[in-house]
């Protein structure tokens, strides 16, 4: 990259630089082309990066991509095997991540289950019988355990979320199934690529 480029968002069509740096993406994409030039839609491309001493852009993860990247890591820091352990371990491991990665783009919030947390969020609990990844929403103490708005608004509540959150997977392309007699479900693969 040359040392006086600012990185910034490019358009791109084939390597080829048609317009930028822009500060942000939305700039980038709405960018048209000059005067008596036409870009094909399917060619374009938007990145993040800086422009190199030969013209094309070197690509790199923009500040909301490594602000992403770091609140996963947070995430998924709270992941267990439903024990305290890290899932580093357990087969379901790389499914439990997945399905973690997809309910925080999604904007869930996970919850440390081992830990008891009083927070809620989306519990996942990788299993090997049967394998998967048992998926269910937690409330917050103060309804789970307190009932501050009675038993009726807490079963409610949990029943809604649980299945909102196994929507959301199926939606994203995982296989769900209920899993046993509450409303928790069950991940048992991946979303189809």
């Amino acid at each position: 990259m040359s040392s006086g480029q600012r990185p910034g968002w490019w358009k791109l069509a084939e390597g080829r630089v048609l317009a930028g740096p822009f500060d942000d993406r939305v700039d980038a994409e709405m960018a048209p082309p000059p005067e008596g030039e036409t870009w094909e839609h399917e060619e374009i491309q938007i990145v993040f990066g800086g422009r190199r001493d030969d013209g094309t852009v070197e690509q790199r993860p923009s500040p909301a991509d490594r602000a992403f990247e770091a609140h996963l890591s947070e995430q998924l820091d709270r992941l267990s095997d439903g024990y305290g352990a890290r899932v580093t371990w357990h087969p379901q491991a790389d499914l439990a991540r997945e399905v973690a990665t997809a309910l925080v783009e999604a904007g869930f919030e996970l919850r440390h289950c081992a830990a008891k947390a009083a927070t809620g969020g989306v519990c996942l609990t990788p299993t090997s019988d049967p394998d998967g990844v048992i998926v269910a929403w937690t409330q917050h103490d103060r309804m789970a355990v307190e009932f501050v708005h009675g038993y009726d608004a807490y079963v409610g509540v949990q029943e809604t979320m649980n299945y909102a959150v196994a929507d959301v997977l199926v939606a994203m392309g995982f296989a769900v199934e209920g899993f046993g007699q509450a409303s928790a479900h069950i991940v048992t693969r991946g979303a189809a690529k």
